[in-house]
């Protein structure tokens, strides 16, 4: 099967796109789609020309964070997390090369959100990569 490898700098958090190549390999497999979006987590879609999500899978959160474990002294607390603009790494989504597919996305909803829709991290348009 045809893929998509889409490669993203995430510095501080934010993931920046880099490059796209295709290759043959296989895809991981998609996860069920009315599963995705309820609860908290970060995920990542490939939508057809109206919107709709094609290819759908879950991605560790840790990939695109922007805070570290620091440890505190505390022992009724003994780590914490602090915000670091300086983190960075290198993240790869494997998507189908499916004709359908017009955009990919990266979309998250925290735990505890009140906003109904996920936040939108990341949005490419399959013809621009």
């Amino acid at each position: 099967m045809t893929a998509i490898r889409l490669t993203f700098d995430v510095v501080g958090g934010k993931a920046t796109f880099r490059s796209a190549k295709r290759l043959v390999v296989r895809v991981p497999p998609q996860q069920k789609i009315a599963n995705l979006g309820q609860g908290a987590g970060v995920w990542l879609e490939l939508r057809d020309a109206k919107g709709a999500p094609i290819y759908c899978r879950v991605i560790d959160s840790e990939t695109l964070r922007a805070d570290t474990e620091l440890r505190t002294g505390a022992s009724d607390r003994p780590l914490t997390r602090s915000r670091s603009e300086s983190i960075s790494a290198v993240f790869n989504a494997v998507i189908p090369d499916d004709p359908r597919g017009k955009s990919f996305h990266i979309l998250e909803r925290r735990a505890g959100s009140r906003e109904e829709e996920p936040k939108e991290l990341v949005r490419l348009a399959i013809e621009d990569i």
